[in-house]
């Protein structure tokens, strides 16, 4: 198991447009994360950071299947 954890700043100005983007995510991509193995995502805002924590089997493999999705 791989747990991985990501760090972003965003722009300030862009810190609604980001949170409202995931607001509403759509079903089909939460649902082919889960199909290309991500087990948990855990998303964090503080001000302009933005802190994901990932869990899965393979991250590199994760990653190379969600990027081959349509």
């Amino acid at each position: 198991m791989e747990v991985i954890c990501e760090l972003m700043r965003l722009k300030p100005e862009r810190v609604k447009d980001y949170v409202e983007l995931h607001d509403h995510t759509w079903p089909e991509l939460v649902q082919a994360i889960r199909d290309c193995g991500f087990l948990e995502e855990h998303i964090y805002l503080q001000d302009n950071l933005v802190i994901v924590v990932m869990k899965c089997e393979d991250f590199q493999d994760s990653v190379r299947r969600l990027a081959s999705t349509p």
